[in-house]
């Protein structure tokens, strides 16, 4: 659409049209991806609008379980890549469940975190966004 008012003839974007980007700081092998590291990055906060919370990406993980946590408003996927299977968590993302398959590979982006049950510590991928792998 243009504006009727004036010579110039510049489109008018609608909300619904704009799209975000996610920036990733870093690809992330699954041998370089445990409690140490996310000890490290934990250092280097707090997080903000200054100082943004780092987001990693995992490569060609297939997944293995899928459930949906909060009645359906969030998401728990374990993703497997060579033998490290890894817990996620994706936030508000409910309505994704059934767009996600098995026997599919997957990038996942994400804000890696601490997950402690029973006094173990554990890696946890919160998800920023998720898309199929393209190899």
């Amino acid at each position: 659409r243009s504006p009727k008012n004036g010579t110039l003839n510049i489109p008018i974007i609608e909300k619904s049209e704009l799209k975000s980007n996610l920036i990733i700081d870093s690809t992330i092998l699954p041998e370089q991806l445990n409690t140490s590291l996310v000890k490290v990055i934990r250092e280097i906060g707090p997080f903000g609008e200054e100082n943004t919370e780092p987001v990693l990406l995992l490569e060609n993980v297939e997944l293995r379980e899928l459930f949906s946590l909060s009645g359906g408003r969030h998401l728990k996927l374990i993703v497997q890549l060579g033998s490290r299977e890894f817990e996620c968590v994706w936030w508000g993302k409910g309505e994704y469940k059934n767009e996600i398959t098995f026997n599919q590979k997957y990038d996942i982006a994400f804000k890696p975190s601490l997950n402690l049950w029973s006094g173990r510590e554990t890696p946890q991928l919160v998800v920023e966004d998720v898309k199929h792998s393209e190899y």
